[in-house]
């Protein structure tokens, strides 16, 4: 087996390559300026030189709001990239695994979105990693798509990342309320992503439990005062995301259905909680 990781230098990207690394499992690690996906000549004569088993697409163009006006470069990584990617590994005869979002889903219903479920995005950054699955899937039927949605992890800029800060800063903080989903730990969607990577389809993973950003703000706070970490903060007050001013849309419900991805790894996805307590852990030693 050998793994070909692009965007590398992404959560994700990052905790599959610490992940490869601790398994003993060869793999070659593409930031997105070493390997653009955009670029088909290119992406094919590395995939030549490299021949890898499996192709991993962790690259994408994720600035959601920035993207309300960036529509065409974030098609050009979100949709033609993954599309690239399924003409690379059909040449090479490797399987292939791209990372999509529950952004692809719409704001209506209560009930977690299915894989089969109609999509219906409500922004362009939504648009175009739908239009990514699908362009995949027609090149390559049997290329395996992994949903999945709020991602944080070691490294780089993430939503608990930024708590950090501002609970250092900040006395009273205002959190947004009344936009649910699930929380995802890049290591365990790394985890998860060995035991897919000869399947075909589309998957979804989150770790388990519905949050709002409030929810995950209040016991990543609690965790901080906890155990006696630097923080100022004394007060997170839940408002409305319609206070804030962004460019995009965002869905008031986007809860992934982990159900049949649950059937494909040794354990179902953990809980919540106990990701914000390991986050936390690695959090207070940087």
């Amino acid at each position: 087996m050998k793994l070909w990781i692009l965007g590398s230098g992404g959560l994700v990207g990052r905790a599959l390559v610490k992940a490869c690394e601790s398994k003993g499992i060869s793999y070659i690690a593409s930031t997105k300026e070493e390997a653009d996906v955009t670029r088909i000549d290119s992406l094919l004569a590395m995939g030549i030189s490299i021949a890898p088993t499996h192709i991993v697409n962790c690259s994408a163009y994720t600035n959601v709001d920035k993207a309300e006006a960036e529509e065409s470069i974030a098609y050009a990584v979100n949709a033609l990239g993954p599309k690239h990617l399924g003409i690379v590994a059909k040449n090479v005869g490797a399987k292939c695994v791209h990372l999509s979002t529950d952004y692809v889903f719409s704001a209506e219903g209560e009930n977690p979105f299915l894989e089969e479920d109609a999509t219906n995005p409500i922004n362009a950054y939504g648009r175009t990693k739908r239009k990514g699955e699908e362009l995949l899937l027609q090149e390559m039927q049997n290329a395996c798509v992994v949903r999945t949605s709020w991602v944080f992890g070691e490294g780089g800029k993430n939503y608990l990342s930024q708590l950090r800060f501002l609970f250092q800063r900040q006395e009273v903080l205002q959190v947004v309320d009344d936009q649910r989903g699930k929380i995802t730990f890049a290591p365990d969607l790394a985890e998860a992503l060995f035991h897919l990577l000869d399947k075909r389809g589309i998957f979804h993973f989150a770790n388990d439990g519905v949050v709002s950003r409030y929810d995950v703000a209040s016991a990543f706070l609690e965790e901080m005062q906890q155990n006696n970490y630097p923080c100022v903060c004394k007060k997170i007050v839940p408002i409305s995301g319609l206070t804030f001013p962004v460019q995009a849309k965002r869905p008031a419900y986007s809860v992934l259905d982990t159900q049949k991805v649950s059937k494909q790894i040794p354990t179902s996805p953990r809980h919540w909680r106990q990701t914000i307590k390991e986050f936390f852990s690695y959090a207070k030693t940087t």
